[in-house]
């Protein structure tokens, strides 16, 4: 260990020598000695000594008070004072040297060397502390977080240079921490609760100790907002070192991994496919709550055990493992796993967990059930499977097109009916056989057209060239967009079907010329019949005696029969050709049926049959929208079958009930009863119950059958109910409600019914009229002309269309009655050149026809007829049309 040196300041040569002596026997190493204070500085500068005797008056410029404080502050190198002078003023000067010793002269060895040794470890110590305080002020300097040193007294003496890069603030700004509280802390009651927690950690450590570290926001001096961690130690002489970590950022990125964590926690149990975290050996780490579900297990239980025991109830992996494929491959790995505990089939997926290109760390466990999807493709596989079946074994020919409508697939049915092979098919254009007649009805043409083609009759060209007649359908086919991309057509080839329906309508129209032929040759002979029958029942040819009067009535009572076989005939026949209609109007349905029963009422009082009529409450006013003529007819059809087969003494009633939409009216009799097999039979044309009864009463076999065609008619249906012979019948029929509608105008002629109120007596007009008659059978213009006599009027005859018109031109007659079938011009030819003729336009015309169709009456009122009548009629009806057509033109 090298000796201290010591440069001696002396003026004194003798003292000089002295202190030479002293410290070479006390073992120092003597710099120099010098007079001095320049030259003290001069030998420091040059080579510093660990120590510097000073005599404090000394010669020259610079004394030693001077020279000490130059040396120690700019040179640093300890002093010690060594003089005789004592008085205050200069040892307070002296002491601005901070001097590490002071001797007063005299002073003997002993003291020297104390004094030197205890200023040589004062000047250590010194050194060390500011090399410790020089370290400090580096680390604080160079700190990443903030540093501030305060006093025991609170105020703060230092901040390094990030305490100001935090909060902004200087030792100028802040002087002790209450200020930095105040500013730091604006709001008060975060405030007080910082310094409560502050002041109480502080004082629980005493006077040495370290306070554990806290969290605050803090307000900076620009006004930002900042997380500082504050942790504070207190040394033992009452100072306080506190550190300022600037958390903000790091606070923040916590909060987004927490946020993050959470949303991923979220989303990981929002999914909706089974899914699970395993590690490298196959322990599930986590589970989402779809797996957890799936598998009825809570998440604890499962976490930390095999996937295996957990998915599969294994203990060891299966051969088919995608896990065991994923950590062999280090790849993603996908197959399809029947898992019992899952419920049905799994797409299982695995994706590998590593850390860049570490090593596998687990694995990713997705399972989507797939178990409807694979029904559903084995159902559309059977579903093609079925229509390939279909289009294979299809009757009717099909084929399909794609978006541009070029054939992509036909059937075997399409090849055998067009003639063309499956290949020289595909690839065709459907309009290579349709042509254009089919472009105004295609959606491959027109996009908007929005609707499929269906029972079409549209024309095919076949292989050979000849053209099928076929009935087609055509569908579009569409994308989960909407977009067309194809269609399908189907068709049945109905050549041979246009044919036979050909020669069907050919042979009704036939059937219908028959009949109306059929029904003039009968009715014209059974016009003079009836008419000449009643007139000598009238007694209008003289007196008769009683039998000439019954032999009169059965001859009149066969030809009404007869008269109502060929009305039933040509009912049914217009029922059956479609050409009978509906005029419905809205009528009360009791107040017909009791008009219906009036008119059966004076047979069962003949024959003692007791009447009734049931209708349910509420329904006393019930309308209902209908054919009142037609309806009047089903209700006359089923009471006169209820009279006619109802012996003496028995009971008929009539029930009214009603449904949600339709009324259900009913027919009981206690009268001879049905059969089972009967029940449908009875409804068939020319069909009768085969009883001792009723081959006593006679029937045409037509009424019931015309009965249900009227009521099908009208939407509705009929039926029986019968125990048996013997035991009476129930007839049933329903009516649909329908909205009330505007009623339709009948025809000038009024139904039936309305004569039953016409006194019998004659109705003579006041004034004769002049009637011309043309007809040209001519008992039927005798039998006209001797009604019309009897009734007071005046009569004109005519056999020819020719003869009436020139008659109606000479004679002007108040009203002509006219045939329509007649020799050379018909009746409505001459009925088109009365109304041409100014002379003879305003002259009433009446048709009296034995053609008796429902076109022909609606023919004959076209044409300019005022009324029409068919043969053959009832007298008292001819009157009340020409009474009425009479009395319109005198008031018109």
């Amino acid at each position: 260990m090298s000796r201290p040196k010591i440069l001696v300041v002396e003026d004194d040569p003798v003292i000089s020598m002295l202190l030479r002596n002293r410290l070479a026997k006390l073992g120092y190493q003597i710099a120099a000695i010098v007079s001095t204070g320049e030259e003290a500085i001069a030998l420091a500068e040059k080579d510093p000594p660990d120590l510097v005797l000073m005599d404090i008056k000394l010669e020259g410029p610079m004394d030693g008070v001077e020279t000490a404080c130059h040396l120690r502050t700019v040179l640093d190198v300890p002093v010690i004072y060594a003089t005789a002078f004592t008085d205050e003023a200069l040892l307070a000067r002296a002491r601005e040297a901070e001097p590490l010793g002071y001797l007063v002269k005299p002073y003997g060895e002993k003291e020297l060397r104390s004094a030197i040794e205890m200023a040589l470890y004062k000047n250590r110590m010194e050194r060390r502390l500011k090399a410790s305080e020089a370290r400090f002020r580096n680390l604080s300097e160079a700190a990443p977080f903030g540093i501030s040193v305060m006093a025991p007294d609170t105020s703060f003496e230092y901040f390094n240079p990030k305490f100001t890069e935090i909060f902004g603030y200087t030792t100028d700004d802040v002087s002790d921490i209450d200020t930095l509280f105040e500013k730091a802390f604006p709001d008060n009651n975060y405030r007080d609760r910082v310094c409560s927690d502050w002041r109480r950690e502080t004082l629980s450590k005493g006077r040495m100790g370290e306070v554990e570290p806290k969290n605050f926001v803090v307000t900076c001096k620009d006004g930002t907002h900042k997380m500082i961690s504050f942790r504070t130690v207190i040394l033992g002489c009452g100072q306080h070192i506190a550190t300022y970590q600037d958390i903000t950022a790091e606070t923040a990125a916590q909060e987004e991994i927490l946020r993050a964590k959470t949303q991923w926690e979220l989303t990981f149990d929002a999914v909706s496919d089974c899914t699970m975290i395993l590690d490298e050996e196959h322990r599930i780490v986590r589970m989402n709550r779809a797996m957890c579900q799936a598998l009825k297990i809570e998440q604890d239980r499962a976490l930390g055990r095999n996937c295996c025991e957990v998915v599969h109830g294994q203990t060891v992996s299966p051969d088919n493992c995608p896990h065991a494929k994923m950590l062999d491959s280090s790849g993603e790995c996908q197959s399809e796993v029947v898992a019992d505990r899952l419920g049905g089939v799994f797409d299982v997926r695995i994706s590998p967990i590593r850390i860049k290109d570490g090593p596998i760390m687990g694995s990713v466990y997705t399972a989507r059930n797939i178990t409807e999807r694979k029904r559903a493709e084995d159902k559309l596989r059977r579903a093609n499977d079925l229509q390939q079946q279909l289009l294979a074994t299809a009757a009717t020919a099909i084929f399909i097109v794609d978006s541009g409508g070029k054939i992509t697939e036909v059937n075997n049915e399409f090849c055998r009916m067009t003639g063309y092979s499956e290949e020289e098919a595909i690839g065709k254009t459907c309009r290579s056989f349709w042509g254009d007649q089919c472009k105004a009805n295609c959606a491959l043409h027109l996009p908007n057209l929005g609707k499929d083609i269906v029972k079409v009759q549209a024309n095919f060209r076949a292989k050979d060239g000849r053209v099928l007649t076929v009935l087609k359908n055509a569908s579009m086919m569409t994308n989960e967009q909407g977009e067309i991309v194809g269609g399908i057509e189907s068709f049945i080839d109905v050549t041979d079907l246009i044919q036979a329906r050909m020669i069907a309508e050919y042979a009704n129209q036939a059937k219908t010329d028959f009949l109306t032929n059929m029904s003039h040759e009968l009715r014209t002979p059974l016009n003079a019949i009836i008419g000449f029958s009643e007139l000598l029942l009238d007694h209008s040819a003289g007196e008769i005696n009683d039998e000439q009067s019954l032999y009169l009535g059965d001859v009149l009572d066969s030809a009404h029969y007869l008269l109502d076989l060929i009305n039933g005939i040509l009912d049914l026949a217009k029922v059956e050709a479609g050409k009978m209609e509906l005029e419905a109007s809205e009528l009360q349905v009791v107040q017909l049926i009791e008009h219906s029963l009036t008119m059966i009422r004076e047979k069962a009082t003949k024959h003692g049959l007791s009447i009734s009529l049931n209708v349910d409450c509420g329904l006393e006013d019930l309308e209902i929208q209908a054919d009142e003529v037609k309806l009047k007819q089903i209700m006359y059809n089923l009471l006169s079958n209820a009279a006619k087969f109802t012996p003496d003494g028995g009971a008929i009633s009539v029930g009214l009930r009603r449904t949600e939409d339709e009324v259900i009216v009913s027919v009981t009799d206690t009268g001879i009863g049905l059969k089972a097999e009967d029940r449908e039979r009875i409804f068939q044309m020319f069909e009768q119950v085969d009883s001792s009864y009723t081959r006593s009463e006679a029937g045409t076999g037509i009424g019931l059958a015309l009965t249900k065609s009227l009521v099908n008619l009208h939407g509705g249906g009929i039926w029986v109910e019968s125990e048996g012979e013997g035991r009476g019948s129930a007839f049933h029929f329903t009516i649909p409600i329908v909205e009330p509608q505007s009623n339709t105008p009948n025809s000038f002629l009024p139904g039936p019914g309305v004569y039953e109120t016409i006194s019998s007596h004659t109705n003579n007009l006041s004034t004769p009229s002049t009637i011309l008659a043309v007809e040209d059978v001519e008992r039927n213009l005798n039998l006209m002309s001797a009604i019309l006599r009897k009734s007071g009027h005046r009569v004109i005859q005519s056999r020819n269309a020719e003869d009436g018109l020139l008659l109606a031109k000479i004679e002007k007659p108040d009203l002509i009655l006219m045939d329509i079938e007649l020799p050379a011009m018909d009746g409505l030819t001459a009925v088109r050149a009365l109304k041409q003729s100014p002379e003879t336009a305003a002259i009433p015309v009446v048709a009296v026809t034995a053609r008796a169709m429902a076109a022909d009456e609606e023919e004959c009122l076209a044409t300019g007829c005022a009324a029409y009548i068919s043969k053959p009629f009832d007298f008292r009806v001819l009157r009340q049309v020409i009474r009425d057509l009479l009395r319109r033109t005198s008031e018109g």
